[in-house]
């Protein structure tokens, strides 16, 4: 009896034994897995350093002595003052935008600020603002910009654009590459 007793003690120690180890190992998994999704690097991010993100524009307008900051609030949280410039890189990835949100983001645009906008076709922001992208004629990614004498434009000779759009809608000016096709697009409202 007392050989039986032990063996059944032994057995249920070793079936404890087993099951804190299985649970130590799952939660050391999910550890690392949520390490490794907070380090994982957000696209287009001024944060990210990598091919996609945008920490070296950041870091080149630092550089340059221009004021830069990162916005990480709600569109109605914009600066009250003007001659703010917002960029906003690839926003159909995470960008809600409702049409009181385009409302209030343009008046913040005529009160005398400035949106800069890289995005892909079909984006509800773009098209908001009265901009759009298509597929350029010839698809090509990187182009040679026509020559212009305009501010910092005139050091700019060619641009990479990842999947060869061009811009369209209507707008007040735009800068053409060397075979014509519109590239960047500019639109006024108000004063911004």
């Amino acid at each position: 009896g007392t050989a039986g007793k032990k063996g059944g003690a032994l057995m249920k120690k070793r079936r404890v034994w087993r099951w804190a180890l299985t649970i130590a190992v799952l939660l050391t998994e999910s550890g690392l897995v949520t390490t490794w999704l907070q380090t994982s690097p957000i696209p287009y991010s001024s944060l990210n350093s990598t091919e996609q993100g945008s920490k070296g524009i950041y870091r080149l307008l630092q550089e340059r002595e221009v004021h830069v900051d990162r916005w990480e609030t709600g569109w109605d949280r914009l600066p009250e003052s003007t001659g703010h410039v917002l960029w906003v890189i690839q926003p159909e990835q995470k960008v809600y935008f409702p049409e009181v949100e385009g409302e209030w983001l343009k008046r913040w645009v005529k009160k005398g600020n400035t949106v800069v906008i890289w995005s892909g076709p079909k984006t509800p922001l773009s098209q908001e603002l009265g901009f759009d992208a298509a597929q350029s004629a010839d698809g090509v990614r990187k182009v040679k910009m026509a020559p212009t004498t305009e501010g910092w434009l005139k050091e700019v000779h060619s641009l990479y654009f990842p999947h060869g759009h061009q811009v369209e809608g209507s707008l007040d000016r735009v800068w053409m590459d060397e075979q014509g096709s519109p590239r960047v697009g500019k639109r006024s409202m108000g004063r911004g």
